[in-house]
């Protein structure tokens, strides 16, 4: 199973910012370039200086490395096929070639087609695989598909079958017929999905 390729970031975090020691640093830096300095550029230069001085004592920059979740539909033609589409990008850009960069948007069109496909018919093979919405779902969970926790997919384990059953008898009974079958439908329902107060 391909998994997408580690991005390397580099930031910097403000979260332990301290302004008393921000002052302090300040307070302590050498400022003799502002006042050795005749022209303004110099002046500037100095003053970025400062400022890339404060920033790296104050909230270094730190890398790290982001591992993506697993990407099952990625396939390795598609791997190839992105590949190709960002060497492409680079040597437009390089080149400034208005023939490359079309030839870039062509292989990024394709690529995002490919790719919505081969996503589509990789769910719709777990969902015909699965024994119930709850396997389903797992697949789903584990793929980091949806939000962790969230109650959007704890769903009444109704088969398709069965849903198609309640709604053509729906159309076959009267009025008095049809609140029956949606009652026994809502009894299903877990708490959270419930109508609350007649509503």
């Amino acid at each position: 199973m391909l998994r997408a390729s580690p991005v390397i970031v580099t930031r910097r975090s403000l979260r332990s910012f301290n302004a008393r020691k921000t002052v302090e640093f300040v307070d302590s830096y050498d400022l003799d370039a502002f006042d050795t300095s005749s022209d303004i550029d110099s002046k500037l230069d100095a003053f970025n200086e400062l400022i890339s001085d404060v920033l790296d004592e104050v909230a270094p920059e730190k890398t790290f490395v982001v591992n993506r979740p697993l990407i099952p539909w990625l396939t390795v033609e598609l791997r190839n096929l992105k590949r190709e589409k960002d060497a492409c990008y680079r040597a437009s850009k390089r080149r400034n070639s208005k023939s490359l960069f079309a030839r870039y948007v062509e292989l990024r069109r394709d690529f995002k087609r490919r790719l919505s496909s081969s996503k589509t018919k990789y769910l719709k093979r777990k969902f015909e695989s699965s024994c119930g919405t709850k396997l389903f779902w797992r697949e789903i969970d584990s793929l980091e598909l949806t939000n962790k926790g969230s109650q959007l997919h704890h769903i009444p384990t109704i088969s398709p079958d069965e849903l198609n059953a309640y709604f053509a008898s729906v159309a076959s009974v009267g009025q008095t017929g049809v609140f029956v079958k949606i009652s026994t439908v809502v009894s299903f329902l877990p708490d959270w999905m419930s109508p609350v107060g007649g509503h």
